[in-house]
């Protein structure tokens, strides 16, 4: 997504940041496109569920035992 969009979502962003931001923050902080390319999306969409996954024991027990996700 962000491969394509470039700057016309970056841009403003970047100037939202600095208006409503701490100014010590806008010094520091980076806004940059992700090095990931095009599978960026689907590479986030799979870490969210994968975090959800591990953050219940009874899901992850389910699963080896039923080989399958309830």
């Amino acid at each position: 997504m962000y491969s394509r969009t470039g700057n016309l979502i970056l841009d403003p962003l970047k100037r939202t940041m600095k208006k409503r931001a701490f100014s010590v923050l806008t010094k520091t902080v980076k806004i940059v496109t992700p090095s990931l390319g095009s599978d960026c999306t689907i590479i986030g969409a799979a870490a969210l569920a994968l975090k959800d996954i591990f953050k219940s024991p009874e899901v992850i027990s389910s699963y080896i035992k039923n080989k399958s996700l309830k």
